[in-house]
């Protein structure tokens, strides 16, 4: 398969990883990542190795549309430094110097909703 092919094959990958995204077929499943398959099927993704648990990741040893849906869903989120659950960037708190009391939290730390209220922040 030529360069072009290859890229052509990636490209088209990582946008089905997107509408899998999209489609809210990604989660966290421990350490890991889970991605629903068009056909019902869940498989694993290890960010940190880069691998997935579907055929196709099996088969070609290439980025599937599940690891591309993973990596979608980790840029998109961001830990809660209270409950480690991971949220929209855009439902985060970001402390600052003048929103905490400085004992349990730093500045820079982000808080989902039910953290921020549970921790007397200010927003």
């Amino acid at each position: 398969m030529d360069e072009a092919r290859i890229a052509q094959h990636a490209l088209e990958r990582a946008q089905r990883g997107l509408q899998a995204w999209r489609r809210g077929a990604v989660g966290r499943c421990g350490d890991g990542w889970v991605v629903a398959g068009e056909g019902g099927a869940i498989y694993r993704v290890d960010l940190r190795e880069q691998s997935c648990s579907c055929p196709d990741f099996v088969h070609r040893g290439e980025p599937c549309k599940h690891l591309f849906a993973a990596t979608v869903a980790r840029a998109k989120t961001a830990e809660c430094s209270g409950c480690g659950e991971r949220f929209p960037h855009r439902e985060l708190v970001e402390l600052t110097e003048d929103s905490h009391d400085g004992l349990t939290y730093f500045d820079g730390d982000r808080l989902c909703g039910e953290c921020a209220d549970g921790a007397g922040v200010v927003r």
